[in-house]
């Protein structure tokens, strides 16, 4: 299973044509895909250039942060199944979770029989239907229809499985790049144009696999769509709207990459839980990258590929932010922690709420299914380096609903200082090591 994560980087010189296995990782999605991607006629998800100046967006000020709002999903599932019983046509507000952008608190209600969420709002913007979003942040708001395919996957019923996708290289990648190379090698034709140009058309579309999920989901385009955006920052394709972040591509150093990867995993602190066990506080960024080395003893990234996943996670909460389809992962990310929640406690029961039958003949709307991805190319001049990627996405949220502590923080936590140099480098030492385990296991898949 290897090949789904690997990615190759070509290294051209006048004597030299080498492949060097590079390092693509993953991550785990809206109706309509956001600004940078589009669909084309024939199924094809592909890359428009984003403008180079970083986002406008700008994060809530703090006053903002505590408008909350607590919406029951009972109540919310019920309204969305009447409008479409009714036959008329489904008004987004039907659609979204109260206009929640985020998950904070799960509250069991069991005199009301209601399981309440509580999360940030702000005035929506509506302008495109498919996708509400923040008036004053742009961040995309938590839509009813991702929640109920997370109940299907991971809900009441269900096993605990990972979500995700995988973008996948041909088997013979190798030897049609081999032959791509040849004349520009020989006639040293190193205009990035044409060697970009070039590899595209020698690789063509990539494949698109995905686990967990039906590719016609608003869930799995989220996942697709935020991966193709965690590749064009590695590869510089986009610049990024945090100035800190530099991509990998920029970074690497001749034949540095080997098989380094990335990829998105959850990323919690320990769920709060009340001592009656009817209250959740959910806290953290959400997403995590990891980076690792191909199926090999040692459990180190390169340098480049772990200094760039570094970047990401310590900027992670700006950068999603900034960027809307990181910000709809951290979203399903809530919501198939809440559907996993809802599970391992049995939540519902506690409600008596046959939540399996309820959302037994809910409608979620279909998008055009994307089977394969443009390949995404990239050439630095310095050091005649092409980089291919390739990837997925893994969303497995079952640990993180095992992960407790006793008491619920309702006054806004004070910021945590920083970590100490030691601990930092604890930390990501402790991800190379979780990285490396997990791409040993996924190969095994």
């Amino acid at each position: 299973m290897s090949r789904r994560y690997v990615g190759l980087v070509l290294v051209f010189s006048s004597h030299l044509f080498q492949f060097v296995p590079a390092a693509f990782g993953q991550i785990v999605i809206p109706p309509r895909p956001p600004a940078g991607v589009y669909i084309d006629a024939e199924g094809v998800l592909r890359s428009r250039q984003l403008e180079s100046t970083p986002s406008k967006r700008r994060a809530p000020k703090e006053s903002e942060n505590k408008n909350e709002k607590t919406v029951g999903l009972r109540e919310t599932l019920d309204r969305a199944k009447r409008a479409q019983a009714s036959g008329k046509p489904v008004l987004e507000q039907s659609r979204i979770i109260g206009g929640l952008l985020r998950v904070e608190r799960i509250t069991v209600d069991v005199d009301k029989k209601e399981i309440y969420l509580t999360g940030p709002v702000e005035d929506l913007d509506l302008s495109d239907p498919s996708r509400p979003v923040g008036k004053s942040s742009g961040r995309p708001a938590l839509r009813l229809d991702d929640f109920v395919v997370a109940l299907r996957k991971v809900g009441p019923g269900q096993k605990p499985r990972p979500l995700g996708c995988s973008i996948d290289l041909p088997a013979d990648v190798n030897a049609r790049l081999t032959r791509a190379a040849e004349p520009l090698i020989a006639t040293q034709n190193y205009q990035p144009d044409i060697i970009v140009r070039t590899m595209q058309d020698a690789i063509g579309n990539q494949k698109v696999r995905f686990f967990g999920l039906e590719a016609d989901t608003p869930f799995a385009l989220v996942c697709l769509t935020a991966d193709v955006g965690l590749k064009r920052l590695a590869l510089g394709l986009d610049v990024s709207p945090i100035k800190k972040i530099k991509s990998h591509l920029s970074m690497a150093k001749e034949r540095e990459a080997v098989y380094n990867r990335w990829w998105f995993v959850a990323n919690y602190k320990p769920i709060g839980v009340s001592e009656d066990g009817n209250t959740y506080q959910l806290s953290g960024p959400r997403l995590r990258v990891l980076a690792s080395d191909s199926p090999t003893e040692r459990s180190d990234a390169s340098p480049a590929a772990q200094k760039f996943a570094d970047m990401l996670n310590e900027h992670m909460e700006p950068l999603c932010e900034q960027l809307p389809s990181f910000a709809d992962l951290q979203n399903v990310t809530d919501l198939a922690v809440v559907a996993a929640l809802i599970t391992a406690d049995e939540l519902h029961r506690k409600i008596d709420w046959d939540l399996k039958a309820e959302i037994a003949d809910y409608v979620v709307p279909t998008v055009p299914p994307v089977m394969e991805v443009e390949p995404m190319v990239n050439f630095v001049q310095r050091s005649r380096a092409i980089q291919v990627s390739t990837g997925g996405v893994q969303l497995n949220v079952e640990g993180v609903v095992h992960e407790r502590h006793k008491g619920i923080v309702d006054e806004p936590t004070k910021e945590e200082p920083k970590d100490t140099k030691r601990k930092s480098q604890e930390r990501k030492k402790s991800d190379r090591v979780k990285g490396s385990k997990e791409s040993k296991r996924l190969e095994g898949d």
